[in-house]
């Protein structure tokens, strides 16, 4: 029985007890802080920068929006994951997976090799200095390196000849296509898990078979009887299709890290002689159909350059010429081929103006080289810049974080007086 006026026992103990350890409304506080705190810890990106397929090392198939398997008899020897999308058709159906691998509908491996393809493909972009080769790549016989190409095409009945040990990065700023008939061989030790192929839009293979690791933004097609050894991973908003009868994997169980090729040593130079380097940056978020711009900078660790000096960017699918002034430079522009002269010793800075477009999301990787002007080292004149083309993402700023951590603090200490008894003692309330 308990007197009118006055709580039971149990309830006076419970209430100082709350009082002691700060009761169910600093419990819900420090819930909230703590869930706060790891949001704007996640709001943050992460600063590595991983050189290998990472959590994606399992899977032989890496869709964004879907992975579809079409007519019957296909195999594919390694993990298949689809994130942020959630369907994956076909399967078992029209293909198959070779055990113990399995497939992964935006479940916490998919996710997570969905990062890590994105992290796969900026370090691609961003590797170099890349060679330029022609686009048809028919005939070519290339050793381990890194090159660059536009719209990548491998000629019906082409053969395509990767020959010694270590690894092969293709950066493609277009698309790339390998037609019905064509082959790529291995030749010399060179293994098909170390070849990279970094597409900036889609890639379809109609060949026999097509070897490497291959990372791009819009899409991965496997044409029918195409046999990939290595891999086909997508962005987040590419798709990943089967045709038939295709293999596809074999890179799953044995990943081996894209480390670029050493970086050739700079050349010795005389005193007096120029060095020029290039550094390019793109100002905020690139939003399609918005005009974005590039700052372009020569610097020069010699002396003063001798005649003209040539800065040449080619820009990627998916953005368009605007603009390209500053400083002493000469602009001009030829469909996505930007050349700036000067002849002055500190032309000063370009500012190159583009307008990205819908293909051009969720990621732009553009490349500038400078030439000319006596330089006595080349090995420092590329520069490669990644953007991020849509809507921002919102982080918090730092007086952001202030005003939010004062906003809790004040909460806390409301619901701590709420809480604690009066002094002198509990207090009993009717």
């Amino acid at each position: 029985m308990t007197c009118k006026g006055l709580r039971p026992v149990e309830s006076i103990g419970r209430s100082r007890h709350e009082s002691e350890t700060g009761g169910s409304g600093l419990k819900r506080y420090v819930t909230l802080a703590a869930s706060v705190g790891f949001a704007v810890l996640f709001a943050y990106p992460s600063t590595a920068w991983a050189q290998t397929p990472g959590a994606a090392g399992s899977f032989a198939i890496v869709g964004g929006t879907a992975v579809s398997a079409n007519g019957t008899g296909s195999v594919v020897n390694g993990d298949v994951g689809v994130s942020p999308g959630t369907a994956i058709t076909g399967f078992p159906g029209a293909a198959t997976t070779v055990p113990p691998y399995s497939t992964h509908s935006n479940d916490g491996a998919a996710i997570s090799a969905q990062a890590a393809t994105l992290t796969l493909y900026n370090f691609l972009a961003a590797a170099g200095p890349a060679t330029p080769i022609p686009a048809q790549l028919d005939t070519q016989n290339l050793i381990p390196g890194t090159y660059s190409i536009g719209a990548a095409d491998l000629a019906g009945n082409g053969t395509l000849t990767l020959t010694g040990a270590g690894v092969y990065i293709f950066q493609v700023s277009s698309t790339l296509v390998a037609n019905v008939g064509s082959q790529v061989v291995l030749a010399g030790g060179a293994n098909a898990c170390n070849v990279y192929w970094q597409v900036t839009s889609a890639a379809t293979l109609n060949g026999v078979n097509f070897a490497g690791n291959i990372v791009a933004q819009a899409a991965v097609t496997l044409g029918v009887g195409d046999a990939l050894t290595g891999r086909a991973l997508t962005t987040s908003l590419g798709a990943v299709t089967l045709s038939g009868t295709n293999t596809a994997g074999g890179c799953s169980s044995a990943a081996v890290p894209p480390t670029p090729p050493a970086t050739p040593a700079p050349a010795v130079c005389a005193a007096g002689q120029p060095n020029l380097s290039l550094v390019k940056q793109h100002t905020g978020t690139f939003v399609p159909g918005t005009n974005a711009s590039y700052s372009i900078t020569m610097g020069n660790s010699g002396g003063a350059p001798i005649g003209q000096i040539t800065v040449t960017d080619i820009l990627p699918a998916g953005l368009t010429f605007v603009s390209a002034n500053g400083g002493s430079w000469s602009c001009s522009a030829a469909g996505q081929v930007v050349v700036c002269n000067s002849t002055a010793a500190t032309p000063g800075v370009i500012t190159l103006t583009v307008t990205p477009g819908a293909d051009a999301v969720p990621l732009v990787t553009n490349v500038a080289t400078v030439s000319g002007g006596g330089d006595c080292d080349v090995s420092n004149n590329r520069t490669s810049d990644v953007a991020v083309v849509g809507t921002a993402v919102p982080t918090l700023s730092e007086w952001a974080l202030l005003l939010l951590a004062m906003l809790l603090s004040a909460t806390g200490f409301v619901a701590l007086r709420k809480r604690t008894p009066a002094q002198g003692g509990d207090r009993l309330q009717p």
